[in-house]
């Protein structure tokens, strides 16, 4: 009887040992299969530790660069899958190739035909885990707005939006916000100059610096004009602010003040 019960002991033993092993096999699948990225699926989120004008250019170059040259494009260099990008923009990208010639370039927010391009770049706000760059091309009638996110110690491109540049025939002024005058910014902007702090789409923090000369008007609270005369401004008071969109600021034309 003991023999009996000893062998069922054993035997318990033995199918509780190839159920562990089993599971473990299966365990150790699974945990391949997470760390190893499937064929088909986004890579990783790649960042880079520079600036945010620096990691906007470091893509925009290569971009141009393909744009321009008669042997290959930029969906040909792998550039519209860069993992700089953030996945919904490389998918958006990727699906903007088939009709490329029918509109404007996605990144460059130019005319597709139109290569002979100089870009530069210039902050347009940044905080700790957001940051805008806008992308300029001197002469052009458009400008690109990248929105770039923190993710640990780098930088990713995240979104990409094309907006009114430098010249726009519709309306009569390339920059046409309100917001509030600020001098004590923070690094990296310049605490010389005035800048509008001022909302684009529902999102607080867009900085801008302006720029004064003896063509710029600005407008009391009670209506009267005059030449503007920026040691009269405080801080923080509200204002709207007209004028000429530049690669380094706004070139103010008329500054009314709201409060």
């Amino acid at each position: 009887m003991n023999t009996i019960f000893s062998n069922y002991r054993l035997l318990a033993l033995m199918v509780g040992v190839i159920g562990l092993v089993v599971i473990l096999l299966i365990g150790g699948l699974l945990l391949r299969g997470e760390a190893t990225t499937p064929e088909g699926t986004e890579s990783p989120q790649a960042v880079e530790t520079g600036t945010p004008v620096n990691v906007v250019l470091d893509y925009y170059l290569p971009w141009l660069k393909a744009r321009q040259s008669t042997s290959t494009t930029p969906y040909q260099d792998g550039l519209a899958s860069s993992t700089i990008l953030s996945p919904v923009l490389r998918e958006r990208l990727r699906r903007s190739e088939s009709g490329l010639l029918d509109g404007l370039d996605p990144v460059l927010c130019q005319s597709a035909t139109t290569t002979d391009l100089r870009l530069t770049g210039r902050l347009m706000n940044e905080q700790v885990d957001r940051a805008q760059v806008l992308v300029l091309a001197k002469g052009a009638p458009r400008q690109a707005v990248v929105t770039l996110k923190k993710l640990g110690d780098g930088w990713y491109i995240d979104d990409i939006t094309c907006a009114a540049g430098e010249f726009e025939p519709d309306r009569e002024f390339s920059f046409d916000r309100e917001g509030n005058l600020l001098k004590n910014v923070p690094r990296p902007l310049d605490s010389q100059y005035w800048h509008l702090v001022f909302i684009e789409d529902d999102t607080p923090g867009h900085t801008v610096p302006l720029f004064f000369d003896a063509s710029s008007t600005c407008v009391a609270v009670d209506g009267s004009e005059s030449v503007c005369d920026t040691e009269r401004f405080r801080e923080a008071v509200k204002a709207s602010v007209q004028g000429e969109m530049t690669e380094i600021g706004v070139k103010v034309k008329k500054l009314k003040l709201l409060e």
